[in-house]
């Protein structure tokens, strides 16, 4: 059987599949699922999906899960299926802002304070060692 990336016409129907599946999952008071929004149809048809089904079953499910609205939006998908985006966007999870404006300040004060963590921590008034962990999480580093 070809891999679902070879079967991009499929992906619609196994995604309408499994919302029949797992249209449980959602309870009170959030309105049951009954879509893909057309934006998050496009996310799941153009990825590669190298997890094959099990993968984009896994994706429907958690946009049941996590969704809040009757159609499934970009936002409620695994970011592994969503671009990168290097401005924020209105889309954007409090988690996705939250880590993009944290690597930005971090980059900053890094700079500004000569890649001197210790200082830089100072004066965000933030403890060293947490600065030091945020910048490896964040990939902050100065040059």
């Amino acid at each position: 059987m070809p891999r679902l990336s070879e079967r991009r016409e499929d992906i619609p129907l196994l995604a309408a599949h499994f919302m029949k599946n797992y249209g449980e999952i959602r309870t009170q008071p959030f309105p049951p699922v009954v879509g893909i929004s057309p934006e998050a149809l496009h996310l799941l048809v153009s990825y590669s999906w190298p997890g094959n089904v099990r993968e984009l079953e896994n994706a429907i499910e958690r946009g049941i899960a996590l969704g809040v609205t009757p159609d499934i939006r970009p936002q409620d998908s695994p970011k592994a299926l969503r671009p990168e985006k290097s401005e924020l966007a209105e889309d954007d999870t409090h988690d996705d802002a939250f880590e993009k404006f944290q690597k930005s300040l971090f980059g900053k004060r890094l700079q500004l304070n000569r890649g001197n963590h210790a200082e830089a921590a100072r004066g965000l008034d933030l403890h060293p060692k947490y600065f030091r962990r945020r910048c490896r999480a964040l990939d902050v580093k100065w040059p």
